[in-house]
């Protein structure tokens, strides 16, 4: 593409397709190209953030058949460390 100026307009010729336009006509279309760019990023973000929740779906699925597969009491067990262990960690980092 080339730009050429006669007078006080401003052209842009594309070689290939001979095609010329004025400066205001050009300004309009950088902005219809421009949306219609932040259009198809916002579609491919839209789609990966679908993606993302499919996945995150799957394994939280996966991850309540694997707690209903470990017996109540090992899993309170586990727990209670768990809550032992952080209560104890934030009294250490307290002194």
């Amino acid at each position: 593409m080339h730009v050429v100026c006669v007078g006080e307009e401003s052209f842009l010729v594309n070689s290939r397709l001979f095609l010329c336009l004025k400066r205001n006509e050009l300004h309009l279309w950088m902005q219809v190209l421009n949306s219609l760019a932040e259009e198809v990023k916002l579609e491919r973000v839209m789609e990966n953030l679908e993606d993302l929740k499919i996945l995150a779906e799957q394994w939280s699925h996966q991850g309540i058949e694997y707690l209903q597969k470990i017996p109540p009491n090992q899993l309170y067990a586990a727990i209670g460390v768990l809550l032992f262990t952080t209560i104890l960690l934030f009294l250490s980092s307290m002194y």
